[in-house]
């Protein structure tokens, strides 16, 4: 599944920052959508809630407040993969 996740998200991610330089709001929003959805699946709680916050507000964004959220939802998707990797590493504990 972190694969999986990681492949889609950087794709959308992509299709992010080109609908931003584009100033295409419907398709921004839908990027950000599905990219929440995805980070929802796997319970990356804080990407998440950036998501439904910017989708929420995208369509009162400027141009370059569209291009610089989609820096930061790249730079906090990195973060969460990071995040989600080291539970995924981290001993299972076993109680009794």
């Amino acid at each position: 599944m972190r694969q999986v996740f990681a492949e889609t998200a950087d794709g959308l991610s992509q299709t992010i920052a080109d609908a931003a330089r584009s100033g295409d709001h419907a398709g921004y929003r839908r990027g950000v959508h599905q990219l929440g959805s995805a980070a929802s699946a796997l319970g990356l709680g804080v990407l998440f809630a950036r998501c439904t916050f910017v989708e929420a507000n995208a369509a009162s964004m400027s141009a370059d407040e569209l291009q610089a959220v989609a820096q930061e939802l790249a730079t906090l998707r990195r973060m969460s993969l990071s995040a989600l990797d080291q539970r995924l590493r981290a001993p299972e504990i076993v109680r009794a």
